[in-house]
């Protein structure tokens, strides 16, 4: 018992100081100027659970937005600000099939993202502000703690994009998702970024 208090101490001490690193490096999107940054966005929060319905809710304090692509449907987290954005999907054990996390940008841009703190592989669904995915990067691996910012592999879609979906590794796959293929949101009134 005590071990595991301890991990989790370590953990949550070992997330708050990449966030603090990635704020003062400006990992996150720069919402001053409205650009994107060369330097990545983490892809963290309480894991969720499984759900059987696509309908936007709020759990623990996290809204969520049905996402459907082809034969994919999703309840996905939204990362509308670079709060909510630098973390991401870090940190977390694992994430429900049938979940992932939308990061919704200020204005479209080429967004760099990377791995670091990530304990799962992921799929990446970029996507157009005319809601059409431009791009696909699937099973983005994890990396060893050890390896130095520098030299972490660093994913950015093709084109200008407005959201990118995170999804777990297999998915985009499984559900055959494509490039060109259409994106619907459930609610679209929750897709509203939020002021900074």
């Amino acid at each position: 018992m005590r071990e595991g208090a301890t991990r989790q101490y370590i953990q949550r001490l070992l997330l708050t100081l990449s966030v603090i690193t990635l704020g003062l490096l400006g990992v996150a999107c720069n919402a001053a100027t409205l650009t994107p940054t060369p330097a990545p966005t983490r892809t963290s929060a309480p894991a969720a659970t499984a759900s059987q319905t696509a309908s936007p809710t709020v759990e623990d304090d996290v809204e969520r937005i049905g996402v459907r692509i082809d034969g994919l449907t999703v309840r996905a987290e939204m990362a509308r600000t670079p709060e909510e954005r630098g973390p991401g999907l870090g940190g977390r054990p694992a994430m429900p099939l049938d979940e992932g996390m939308l990061f919704i940008f200020q204005s479209e841009g080429q967004y760099s993202f990377w791995m670091r703190g990530m304990l799962f592989p992921l799929d990446f669904i970029w996507i157009s502000s005319d809601r059409v995915v431009v791009d696909i990067t699937i099973d983005v691996p994890t990396v060893e703690p050890s390896v130095p910012d520098g030299e972490l592999p660093r994913y950015r879609p093709d084109q200008a994009v407005l959201y990118m979906l995170e999804v777990n590794a297999g998915v985009v796959r499984e559900a055959g998702v494509q490039i060109g293929d259409a994106v619907t949101f459930d609610p679209e009134a929750l897709l509203e970024p939020e002021q900074q």
